[in-house]
């Protein structure tokens, strides 16, 4: 017996039916639009194996010591969906460790806003913070600041 929904993942993503095509992000959305919004989002497997990130098997005493982004506490202050941009992503990932990390609760409003953001044409996040929004992250940074605050929350 197939699981439901489970045909979905045989049809093919076409960008031109889902993105800029005034579609709502949405509990219906087809499994394979949710997949494809998954992968566009997720922080590849690679950069997780970055030696920026600290082994799971160190001391305690290292990971203290660990130099991780910082987390910013205060509430941000702008609209969350002015930080998405569909300009193509034009800045090194390393700079990702550089910046500061955006509260949990404005992660969590991007995160949220990222499915309707990318059907609308997202291609990239501008930190609002950093550099005057002018370097354009990749989509999987939200992916990125998630996984800081939760080796934080540690």
């Amino acid at each position: 017996m197939e699981m439901e929904g489970s045909e979905d993942l045989h049809v093919p993503f076409i960008e031109k039916d889902w993105i800029q095509a005034r579609k709502l992000h949405n509990v219906s959305l087809p499994l394979y639009v949710i997949l494809e919004k998954n992968k566009c989002t997720a922080m590849p497997n690679n950069f997780c194996m970055n030696p920026h990130f600290p082994l799971p098997i160190i001391p305690i005493t290292q990971f203290v010591a660990w130099k991780l982004p910082r987390l910013l506490s205060e509430i941000t202050a702008s609209q969350t969906m002015s930080w998405f941009s569909k300009d193509e992503p034009n800045s090194d990932t390393c700079i990702i460790w550089t910046c500061t990390v955006p509260s949990r609760d404005f992660i969590k409003n991007i995160e949220e806003a990222a499915g309707q953001a990318w059907l609308d044409g997202a291609k990239s996040i501008t930190d609002l913070q950093y550099n005057n929004g002018t370097d354009c992250l990749l989509l999987w940074t939200i992916s990125f600041w998630r996984k800081i605050t939760t080796i934080h929350d540690l």
